[in-house]
């Protein structure tokens, strides 16, 4: 919410589990399905292709949406909680599709 507050953003997506329960093996690549439809139909009601992705997931499913969101443009973040107060670090723009590579830029 802090983020969001700090920063000007065309609009903002926040998708959360309904029930605080481990998701089931055989339910990951039809979760990452919906979950992509969700952020592709954000992106487009914003008209843009760019975006900033938080991501508090098991490292599969952040795999899964990433190969589903791969013709946007995306922002990764990393929590931060080891110096000073907690706060998203930017660590990477990427990009499939585009020559030499997916990385567009690696945040420092």
């Amino acid at each position: 919410d802090e983020h969001v507050e700090r920063h000007a953003y065309r609009g903002v997506l926040r998708v959360t589990q309904t029930r605080p329960a481990p998701l089931a093996p055989a339910a990951g690549a039809g979760t990452a399905d919906a979950i992509s439809d969700c952020i592709r139909r954000a992106a487009a009601a914003c008209a843009t292709n760019r975006l900033d992705l938080f991501l508090r997931v098991p490292f599969p499913m952040a795999v899964l949406l990433g190969r589903r969101l791969n013709t946007l443009e995306a922002t990764l973040y990393e929590w931060e909680d080891g110096i000073g107060a907690p706060h998203y670090v930017p660590m990477a723009t990427v990009a499939a599709g585009r020559g030499g590579g997916p990385i567009i830029n690696i945040c420092a």
